[in-house]
């Protein structure tokens, strides 16, 4: 019973979260692009911030990393079931999809690409460094990509 209380209440949490985005972006003169982009993706990755940095102190790194890319995995297909109910073209450009969104869709596949390409290679030589370069080059294109959907250079 409790587990079922708590389920409803993170559905109507979301659905909150996306109303209080919304009115958010009109009374600030921000693009709910942006808006969506960087504080409600903050408000949803916080599950997946704890999990990382706790699974970080435990010293189980493959833990963080799964949880974060089945996140981003489980994220996308929620996306593609919803687009099957949608009675219209969900994906219809600029019907119902900017291209900020399309934008968006793409800085997150190559910051994810990014990632996948760190867990598939092997490093040549023991990194003496604290941050690797794929990590700065994450954080790099993030900033660029916040920076065109905030000026709406798209």
């Amino acid at each position: 019973m409790g587990f079922l209380v708590c389920s409803v209440l993170i559905v109507v949490s979301g659905i909150l979260l996306a109303v209080v985005g919304d009115r958010i972006a009109e009374s600030s003169g921000l693009s709910h692009s942006f808006m969506g982009a960087l504080f409600l993706a903050i408000a949803t990755s916080l599950p997946e911030l704890t999990v990382g940095i706790s699974a970080v102190r435990i010293g189980s790194v493959d833990l963080m990393v799964g949880t974060m890319m089945g996140s981003n995995m489980f994220n996308i297909l929620v996306v593609a079931i919803a687009d099957l109910f949608y009675a219209g073209s969900a994906l219809k450009v600029p019907g119902n999809l900017g291209w900020l969104q399309i934008f968006s869709a793409g800085c997150a596949l190559l910051a994810t690409l990014l990632v996948i390409s760190g867990i598939v290679s092997k490093p040549k030589k023991e990194s003496r460094g604290l941050v690797g370069w794929r990590s700065i080059a994450i954080i790099v294109l993030h900033i660029i990509c916040l920076t065109v959907i905030y000026n709406e250079w798209i």
